[in-house]
């Protein structure tokens, strides 16, 4: 840990900040860490905001889901999964709703599905 090695060797706040490319109120925090709890006291809490609402688990169940067709969920007039279909899985199978189709859009890339089909062609290719 590049902090605490700097804190041991004497650099003051501004210096710590510098090198470290932080604020001096940053640096005056992780000093104030670092002598509370140690390296401890410096280690990554994670990311912060809201806690996923599927766990790991449950998107390895999700894509297995997917990787079936849509007809074996009772879509049988097109064989194509659209956001708004696996919103409705999504609530079906963990009983969870996403407000909008981007939060599902999010999940699908971070499980490394990379594009969807759209609900309706489009006026053009009509």
């Amino acid at each position: 840990m590049q902090a605490a090695e700097l804190i041991d060797a004497g650099y003051r706040d501004a210096e710590i900040a510098r090198r470290l490319r932080v604020t001096p109120e940053s640096a005056c925090r992780r000093r104030a860490a670092y002598r509370s709890a140690g390296t401890a006291g410096l280690a990554t809490r994670g990311h912060g905001g809201r806690r996923p609402y599927l766990s790991d688990a449950q998107i390895e169940q999700l894509t297995a889901a997917l990787d079936q067709v849509p007809g074996a969920y009772g879509h049988t007039e097109d064989r194509r999964w659209t956001l708004a279909r696996i919103g409705d899985l999504i609530q079906a199978v963990f009983g969870v709703r996403y407000k909008d189709s981007s939060t599902a859009s999010r999940l699908l890339r971070t499980a490394g599905y990379s594009w969807q089909v759209p609900t309706r062609r489009a006026a053009e290719r009509t």
